[in-house]
This record gives C-alpha cells, structure tokens and sequence, in this order.
C-alpha cells in the first residue's frame, strides 16, 4: 500500500496548525532588527507556509507548480528573493500553459493568505426548497473573543462533491468566493443530496454548513456508502465539527451522532482525527471516578 505521506499531512499538520492559528501573525512579516529574525520562526507560521503551498499546487496544477518553482530557482540560485519573486516564475509559467486562471492573479490571491492573520470559514447554506447553495465566507474567530477582531477576506479556492456526484478526485477550483463577494451561488444541485466543500481539504479553511446538511452527512455516514466519500474529507468533517461544536456553532448532540459511524471505519485517516480531538479533550476524562477506574483496574490485573 501507500504510506499515504500527503493523507498523513493533512490530519498530522494541517488540521493542527488550523487548532491553533488563532491570534498568530501572518506569515510574511517585515523585520527591522537582527534579533528579531529568530523570534519568527518560533511559532506555527513555518508550518502553515506548506499547507498554503499545498493549496496553490491544486489551484494551479502540479505541472505548472513544478516548473514555476524550477523557473524561481533558476532565477533567484544566486541572489535573496521575496514572495513576489516566486508569484511572478509562477505566473509567468501559468500564462503560458493552458490552465483557466482569467479570474485572477496570483500575488492578487496568496497575498491574502500570507499578509493576512489566521483563515476563513466557509459558510454552505441550502436556500429553502431550491436546488441553490449560497456559500459566504468569515474570519474565524476563537470562542470568547470579539467577533468584530477584523475583516480580513481572503480569496477562497472552492471545489465539492455532492450524494449525486460523489466525485472527489478534481480538486482544480470550479468557484471563487472573493474578497468583495457577499456571496456566491452554486446552482443544480439536488435537494435530497448532501454537499461537501473543501475536496481533499485542499483548502486552508473550515467549512460549515447549516443544519439541515449536517444532518444529512450524518446520517450519509451511518450506511456502508460512506467510503464513497474520501477519507481526507471524512477526517475534515469530524475535525471542523468538532471545532464548530467547541465555538457554540454545533450543538454536541450532532457531533456525537457523527463520530457513531466511527463504529465501522477501517481506514486510518480518519481514526486520526479523531485521536486528535481525544488529545485536544483529554482532560475532561480527568475525574474521580475514571481514576477509581484505573487503580482497580491495577489491583485486578
């Protein structure tokens, strides 16, 4: 089998820098000091930069991702670079190739994601009895903490799959929720399907949806269907639940009834999740009565 190394980022890094890229600064920051230079790399920001890096090579494809980074170092082998520099080899290679990208700039778009603090939520909303999905985007904020923090808007590659058309192998974005958009709308999908955001969680951001989707996920996940769902997004789901269930944005009725299909999973990815979650938790299994348990436990074996 694969080792499985990029499923493995994903759950083992990414989703741990999204616990805790809250309050950080960005990841381009100017210094004016020596000194200050090895206070940079002491947080979570060195360890974001490959899971934005991750995310552009799904935007742009792993061809023009390649080449662009060989035209940046052939470029810059002897001399200090920025990120522009490294925008730029990209743009120039994506010009020439034949990947859609008329809606956008590069340094338009990652400038948002390494000059501005923390990520967005994406919001999915089923419009009452309509075959319409709005998505919005928010700054996520931790729990007792200002909502009005600021607002930041980011350029947010979208890409899902649906009950109809489970397909989670095309992760090239097919919409944009821009900076300026209050809103999008993804038209035709089916009214009794569910919608899952975020493909392969090639995005660095967390996706919500309202109630009614989140119900039909769970119960998606009950039946043996649900490895037709991949299993980067299975772990997603129960990460980003988790996390809204901790901002009082899920109720911990529906969070329980998702991790119950966990019953039945065989597949590793997820199971990492949620030992994650159990870590992140852990203390609140730190009563009386468990340690009863335990020196009992002892005593009998």
């Amino acid at each position: 089998e694969e080792w499985q190394i990029i499923e493995y980022f994903v759950v083992n890094m990414q989703q741990e820098i999204l616990h805790y890229d809250i309050n950080k600064n960005p990841i381009t920051l100017e210094v004016n000091k020596p000194n200050e230079i090895e206070s940079r790399f002491i947080d979570s920001r060195h360890a974001k930069a490959p899971a934005i890096l991750r995310m552009l090579q799904h935007i742009i494809t792993n061809e023009v991702f390649r080449n662009g980074l060989i035209k940046y170092l052939h470029t810059h082998q002897f001399n200090s670079a920025t990120s522009d520099d490294l925008w730029n080899a990209l743009q120039a290679v994506l010009d020439k190739s034949n990947v859609p990208h008329n809606a956008y700039r590069l340094k338009e778009v990652m400038d948002t994601w390494i000059k501005q603090s923390n990520f967005p939520v994406v919001y999915v909303t089923r419009k009452k009895d309509t075959n319409e999905i709005i998505l919005t985007q928010e700054h996520f904020v931790p729990k007792n903490k200002n909502k009005n923090v600021n607002d930041n808007k980011w350029w947010i590659p979208l890409t899902f799959a649906t009950q109809t058309n489970p397909d989670f192998s095309n992760t090239f974005p097919t919409y944009w929720l821009k900076p300026h958009d209050q809103y999008i709308t993804i038209d035709g999908i089916n009214q009794n399907d569910w919608i899952i955001v975020n493909l392969q969680q090639t995005g660095y951001y967390r996706v919500n949806y309202d109630s009614s989707i989140w119900q039909k996920i769970v119960n998606y996940f009950k039946y043996d269907d649900y490895t037709r769902i991949h299993p980067l997004n299975r772990a997603q789901i129960i990460d980003d639940a988790y996390h809204f269930m901790m901002r009082n944005k899920r109720d911990i009725i529906m969070f329980l009834k998702l991790i119950g299909y966990l019953s039945q999973e065989i597949d590793c990815i997820p199971w990492y999740s949620m030992f994650k979650i159990l870590g992140f938790t852990e203390n609140i299994y730190k009563v009386p009565e468990n340690e009863h348990l335990k020196v009992n436990s002892h005593i009998i074996t």
